[in-house]
């Protein structure tokens, strides 16, 4: 937890992917002062559906949500 609310870090994700397999796929998000690097919302979700975990299944469908309300803006 950090003052900025929970912070999820992990070595690895979905099939063995790594860091350096996920930075193209990567944004810069500010954070106060400084700015943090994120997995976009398309990745994110295509991470989730691959999981298929049920706690991934609760959040696809706001993250979707949330992807096309942000492609209604642009």
């Amino acid at each position: 937890m950090t003052r900025f609310g929970p912070l999820d870090l992990l070595g690895a994700v979905g099939e063995g992917r790594d860091y350096d397999d996920l930075m193209p796929h990567a944004v810069d998000i500010p954070v106060g002062a400084n700015s943090i690097k994120v997995i976009d919302l398309d990745t994110l979700i295509e991470l989730k559906e691959r999981a298929g975990r049920d706690k991934d299944a609760a959040t696809l469908a706001i993250l979707r949500r949330t992807r096309d309300e942000r492609s209604k803006g642009r």
